[in-house]
């Protein structure tokens, strides 16, 4: 995970925009802010040259702690393993 973490307040403070946008907090872990409003937390990763994404779920309802701890296995899996291990994720997570 990266060394200067944001707080949750970044996130809380997030405004819609005219075009999605999205905000890293390292290791591939972001949060997808989109146009209507939703924030959405992404882990992002590539494998073979192509980039992929994997919904965590929807913010606040996910926190920040929860969407960290979500990610760290998928982040390790991906560096040793080169494949994110979707069977640790909950019944509420879908593949983008």
């Amino acid at each position: 995970m990266a060394h200067k973490l944001n707080k949750d307040r970044v996130y809380r403070a997030a405004k819609s925009k005219d075009k999605d946008y999205t905000i890293n907090d390292g290791g591939g872990l972001y949060l997808l802010i989109k146009a209507n409003g939703s924030k959405l937390w992404q882990f992002v990763y590539t494998i073979e040259g192509k980039r992929k994404k994997l919904a965590l779920g929807i913010y606040p309802n996910i926190t920040l702690e929860a969407s960290r701890r979500r990610v760290q296995p998928q982040f390790k899996a991906v560096v040793t393993e080169g494949t994110p291990k979707r069977f640790i994720f909950c019944q509420n997570c879908v593949h983008l």
